[in-house]
């Protein structure tokens, strides 16, 4: 008996269909019968009664079913105390180097200055990916969450993915695709800029890397990707780095150069509070949208100071989102 069995069995029974169930542990059909038929041959009893209308206990089931809810909850005290006896509170919030650390440091002092007993660490994962590294270190470190940015397209797999390795995703922000350029571009007098427009000047591709559902093979997800295209690009210089440092020099080099990255890399920059960078919103932007994730292992139930750290990540970015 193995006690992903229980967690099985108990939410089985919780919404009495084995589709529904399946889907909420993120397993086949298939795989979570076989794991209940094996339940009920260890036991030598049936549990549940499988109808056409339904799945129902059966009264031996009942009485399972009790005895592994303690069991589960004896699980959770088990970590909840292993837990409590780790040293004083640390939190790490990990991120890739296309996160503005503005907005993150701001965030991260504001926090500090209320819970002073808190040791923060922000991190940076390299070089923009969600590895099996990255995961190891959420599920191994306690109080350890990562801010990563999804793009729709790509975003139920790759939640569907981090849910298998027991990864809760928490949606945070929204945000939409910018052109960033010098601030002495011939695009910095335009109010909006058209694909067109792009894609007449030459280009900087900061590449992103997110988790595919084999959990073996990471893919590349370029920023831009296939929503605005690569129409004429073998016409135009096209330059491909790994660092937004090296993005923000190659635009204020040579000042034509321009990208398309999320708004929110410009929130707290000197070098565009400074005027020295700029954005600039796409015709139909709404379009080119990316979305982002806080991460962290669900194998132990947040500390109450995990749940403020949370709380507080939440409500800064919905101010964000407000003075969008």
């Amino acid at each position: 008996m193995r006690i992903e069995q229980l967690h099985y069995l108990l939410e089985l029974y919780r919404t009495r269909s084995f589709s529904k169930a399946a889907e909420n542990v993120f397993i086949t059909q298939p795989s979570l019968s076989t794991a209940i038929s094996g339940l009920e041959d260890e036991l030598g009893v049936k549990l549940f009664e499988r109808l056409r209308s339904g799945v129902y206990p059966t009264p031996m089931g009942e009485a399972v079913v009790k005895i592994a809810s303690e069991l589960v909850n004896c699980e959770a005290r088990i970590y909840e105390a292993v837990r409590a006896a780790q040293p004083p509170d640390k939190i790490r919030l990990m991120t890739i180097p296309a996160i503005s650390f503005g907005v993150l440091l701001e965030l991260m002092t504001s926090f500090q200055k209320d819970y002073p007993e808190v040791n923060l660490e922000l991190k940076e994962f390299p070089p923009q990916i969600i590895t099996d590294a990255v995961v190891d270190e959420l599920t191994n470190v306690p109080g350890t969450f990562a801010l990563v940015p999804i793009q729709p397209k790509t975003c139920e797999e790759v939640l569907a993915q981090l849910a298998r390795d027991n990864i809760t995703s928490t949606h945070i922000f929204s945000d939409n695709f910018v052109a960033h350029m010098s601030g002495k571009h011939p695009l910095a007098s335009k109010d909006v800029i058209s694909i067109d427009d792009f894609l007449a000047y030459p280009s900087i591709e900061l590449n992103l890397l997110t988790k595919t559902p084999d959990n073996t093979a990471y893919n590349r997800l370029y920023m831009m990707g296939n929503t605005v295209g690569r129409r004429r690009l073998k016409e135009r210089t096209h330059i491909e780095v790994d660092s937004l440092a090296h993005v923000k020099h190659l635009m204020l080099s040579t000042g034509t150069h321009v990208v398309a990255l999320p708004r929110l890399i410009a929130s707290g920059d000197r070098d565009y509070e400074s005027g020295d960078i700029i954005w600039r919103p796409f015709v139909n932007g709404d379009d080119l949208s990316v979305d982002y994730y806080l991460i962290y292992s669900s194998l132990y139930p947040l500390k109450p100071i995990e749940k403020g750290f949370l709380n507080a990540i939440v409500a800064y970015f919905d101010q964000l989102s407000i003075a969008k």
